[in-house]
């Protein structure tokens, strides 16, 4: 996630205090090279974003990620 977007995002559900949480598709070599930093999840965390990880190629979810709950 850009820096700026996370900003703007984080500061839009602060401001409209929104009562859902988002659900987020990311391409699975996305989510291996980026989300896997700590700042990426604890971004996860705190806006309690989840993430649906899918192979483009072949057109398959391949993990649901809900973000009150830990990856084993």
């Amino acid at each position: 996630m850009g820096k700026r977007l996370s900003r703007q995002i984080a500061a839009y559900l602060r401001l409209h205090s929104l009562d859902f949480k988002l659900d987020l598709a990311i391409p699975a070599n996305l989510y291996d090279n980026k989300f896997q930093t700590p700042l990426a999840q604890l971004m996860i965390q705190k806006n309690q974003v989840n993430l649906l990880v899918f192979d483009p190629i072949l057109e398959v979810i391949e993990r649901w990620i809900n973000s009150n709950a830990t990856e084993a």
